[in-house]
């Protein structure tokens, strides 16, 4: 139980770095939209290139919120992830 709970208490502090970041630039809208999309852009490239390369990110819904909100790091972590497993 307790791992549940740190992980959580870590993905809530990954979240608020990203929202606090986002408000500092002065549009946080249209910073997240484009963080979104980029992320998006990412996993589908990762994708697409899995015949060549063999590492494809399977998508579902905690992949895809986990790209929503951490942008293209969470993406390049989850195909490294993948590659390494």
């Amino acid at each position: 139980m307790g791992i549940k709970i740190a992980a959580v208490l870590i993905i809530l502090a990954g979240a608020a770095a990203v929202i606090i970041s986002a408000k500092k630039t002065g549009h946080p809208i249209k910073c997240m939209l484009i963080t979104a999309f980029q992320s998006l852009a990412s996993m589908l490239a990762v994708n697409v290139l899995s015949a060549v390369t063999g590492v494809a990110i399977s998508v579902n819904i905690y992949t895809v919120a986990a790209s929503l909100i951490f942008g293209m790091p969470s993406s390049i972590a989850f195909a490294v992830l993948n590659l390494i497993m």
